[in-house]
């Protein structure tokens, strides 16, 4: 039996700023829509019982971890292991809430007496910002969590099974450890709230003293707890329901044929918001940064501010309203326009069609979903992402069953005041479009 789409409740996805903590949010990122624009999709869509809720670009798990408290199954993937840590997070339980603030006690403990500091010369991803006695301490307290959460030998967590290892305890201090880091680096912030700057010299690398970090850390913590606590009916699942959560690409979602019955996504808007340059903190906690661990995972991630190596070729496959718009951006007069921008853009829309095929290959025949996306602009000119999502949609098999369109008041293209000289007074709209099987 299909989904009845037309009678789904649809609200504005974006979530309001200064609200209350919810589920999917101990870490939010700009991408992110709210849980009760989740809450209401998913309850109004009526799922057959024991149905599975996909989210292939699952951010912060707002999706996974929504679908699991109105009692479905779910399944989340992000290529970045950020995300899922965040995401794991949020399925903190009620009873493992009670035990996080002595645990957090026992890990500043341990961090103190018997972690030693690294060696002056030792390579930290940490050090790029932080002098290596703050970085030794921050490293010490990430020590820490593994030895008393995470069994087996310490390792750093890019060369860890996420999924499988990290706990949603364990996560929870990790998160804490991020949010101390996001914090002490306010300073690093530029116009672009997404990017974090890096010191110029060794000089201005950040040395804040070892009580100051154990301090940050446990308000941190007790400030979790509050969170969570404020969303007591979002704290328990049955077993049955716990999401799962992995590490892997949009492109090559590692499931069976014919296996979803429903997906309810958002996949990086095509503005060139850099998710890896953006979580690079957090992303050095778990190791990426000394070597080429942090380029490769930002090459790899969609929507990326990079250029592919490989030689992409535009498809008629991604259809009219792709093609019209990548032929003018080739053809505009604005500088690398021809060269990076008109390759950047190949690359997200390869990306995009290659990630719809693998949603359509999952679904069951009866399935269907529902993908929150945003229109933008290069210049002057409007890349309309809903039509495009629709277009590509027809190309894989996936019929466009509904609609629902929302002005987007405030985004993150208004911070470079040059847009104002292309479109003065145009808004962006973010829509949500509902797809199934055709």
């Amino acid at each position: 039996m299909n989904l009845r789409i037309d009678s789904v409740e649809v609200i504005n996805p974006k979530r309001k700023s200064g609200s209350s903590p919810q589920p999917g949010n101990l870490y939010p990122y700009y991408a992110g829509y709210s849980s009760l624009f989740a809450q209401k999709i998913i309850e109004t869509v009526v799922l057959p019982e024991n149905s599975v809720v996909l989210d292939p670009w699952n951010g912060g798990g707002t999706t996974t971890t929504v679908a699991s408290m109105l009692g479905y199954n779910s399944t989340g993937f992000d290529l970045n292991p950020v995300m899922v840590i965040v995401a794991k997070s949020s399925l903190i339980g009620q009873n493992n809430l009670k035990s996080i603030q002595p645990l957090c006690l026992e890990l500043i403990d341990l961090s103190k007496k018997s972690l030693a500091l690294p060696k002056s010369d030792e390579i930290d991803p940490l050090k790029i910002w932080f002098q290596p006695s703050s970085a030794g301490t921050l490293r010490g307290l990430e020590k820490a969590i593994q030895r008393v959460l995470i069994p087996g030998p310490y390792r750093l967590l890019k060369d860890r099974n996420i999924s499988s290892e990290v706990s949603s305890i364990a996560a929870v201090f990790y998160v804490a450890l991020f949010r101390v880091i996001r914090k002490l680096l306010v300073k690093f912030r530029g116009s672009n709230p997404t990017w974090i700057k890096t010191p110029s010299c060794k000089k201005n690398r950040l040395r804040p003293n070892d009580k100051a970090i154990y301090d940050a850390f446990s308000v941190e913590v007790q400030l979790i707890c509050e969170e969570s606590n404020s969303n007591n009916e979002f704290l328990d699942f049955p077993s049955a329901n716990i999401p799962e959560l992995n590490v892997s690409s949009s492109e090559a979602l590692p499931l069976p044929d014919d296996h979803i019955d429903f997906v309810l996504t958002s996949p990086p808007y095509c503005t060139r918001i850099d998710y890896a340059v953006k979580t690079r903190p957090e992303l050095a906690v778990l190791g990426f940064g000394n070597d080429d661990s942090f380029e490769e995972l930002r090459r790899s991630l969609m929507g990326n501010a990079t250029v592919s190596k490989k030689n992409i070729e535009a498809s008629d496959l991604w259809g009219d309203e792709c093609t019209i718009f990548l032929r003018r951006l080739y053809h505009h007069t604005s500088r690398a326009s021809k060269s990076y921008y008109y390759k950047n853009h190949i690359q997200y829309f390869d990306s995009l069609y290659s990630s719809l095929s693998e949603i359509e290959r999952v679904l069951k025949p009866s399935g269907a979903a529902a993908i929150v996306v945003q229109t933008s602009y290069y210049k002057e000119l409007l890349n309309d992402l809903p039509k495009i999502v629709g277009e590509m949609g027809e190309s894989v098999g996936l019929k466009t069953s509904r609609v629902n369109d929302f002005v987007v008041r405030q985004d993150m293209s208004r911070l470079n005041k040059g847009t104002t000289k292309y479109r003065p007074n145009k808004k962006n709209k973010e829509t949500v479009v509902f797809l199934e099987r055709n």
